[in-house]
């Protein structure tokens, strides 16, 4: 039920192909963010603004224009075969006119280009604990849990609810963009420089795969430095896992919205948070 657009050029374009099918014409997708390009940002109130996954009202993008027009993230990808497209159409999508086979796939591209960048477009934190708590791992987690310890289904779900508030993370974009400008001032007191290499191939997966990044962990510098390399550089940061001694009032909040999830340093015994753990990863 979505309404696409079509380019007028686009159609000109399938119709050039159809009349000529010994051509061929490639589509170089450019992906344009308002606002993220954090090496060159350096203001505290600009941070809130920035482009995130919500699509922005009239207003919001008229602020976007002002604040940032000359600080956006810019990539130009792969091109794209318009006549492999659009042979691909026919086969997936035979009822479709080969214009609305195109968009969808392009905006398909788009949006995994999209993830890389910003992240995946999660619920807010409370619709995602509220959406695991149905799951039939959850369900029945609970449900051993009430006939083991004898308690009410009511009193186990208030259980595995509290896990689940105990552990899931809440990214918050502001909350990104603020800690990069204070990272940026304490590097440039602790250090000359940081070398980074083979960053353009750690790029070009993030489109396609799930990365797990293993910093050494030698001091709680390593998992900071390493989620500012991945965001300078034009990628959101990865969920890190952190000890719940680390939840501490204030400091806990801004770490969830960095993206720390916490983990009790041990749970053996424990089914219940066993499981809420389990599916939340």
């Amino acid at each position: 039920n979505e309404a696409y657009h079509y380019s007028a050029k686009l159609i000109r374009l399938i119709e050039a192909l159809e009349k000529y099918p010994e051509y061929d014409i490639e589509l170089v997708p450019v992906t344009v963010l308002w606002g993220r390009s954090p090496e060159y940002e350096g203001s505290w109130f600009k941070a809130l603004f920035a482009d995130a996954w919500a699509t922005p009202s009239k207003l919001k993008q008229a602020l976007n224009i002002s604040l940032y027009s000359r600080e956006n993230y810019i990539e130009f990808h792969k091109p794209i075969s318009l006549k492999a497209a659009i042979e691909k159409s026919k086969v997936e999508y035979p009822n479709f006119s080969p214009a609305h086979s195109v968009v969808k796939e392009l905006n398909t591209n788009f949006n995994k280009y999209k993830e890389a960048i910003l992240g995946p477009d999660l619920s807010d934190r409370r619709n995602l604990i509220n959406k695991l708590m149905k799951t039939e791992t959850v369900q029945d987690a609970i449900r051993k849990e009430s006939i083991d310890y004898k308690i009410s289904m009511f009193e186990a779900e208030n259980r595995a609810k509290g896990y689940l508030t105990e552990v899931v993370s809440d990214f918050s974009y502001s909350t990104l963009r603020f800690a990069e400008l204070a990272l940026t001032k304490l590097w440039t007191q602790l250090y000359d420089g940081i070398e980074v290499h083979n960053f353009d191939t750690v790029r070009e997966l993030a489109k396609d795969y799930e990365i797990v990044y293993t910093p050494c962990h030698r001091s709680h510098i390593d998992y900071l430095l390493l989620s500012y390399v991945i965001f300078n550089r034009g990628l959101m940061v990865p969920h890190i896992a952190a000890g719940i001694n680390l939840n501490l009032p204030v400091v806990g909040q801004i770490m969830r919205g960095g993206g720390a999830y916490f983990i009790r340093r041990t749970f053996s015994g424990n089914e219940l948070y066993t499981s809420v753990f389990k599916e939340y990863l």
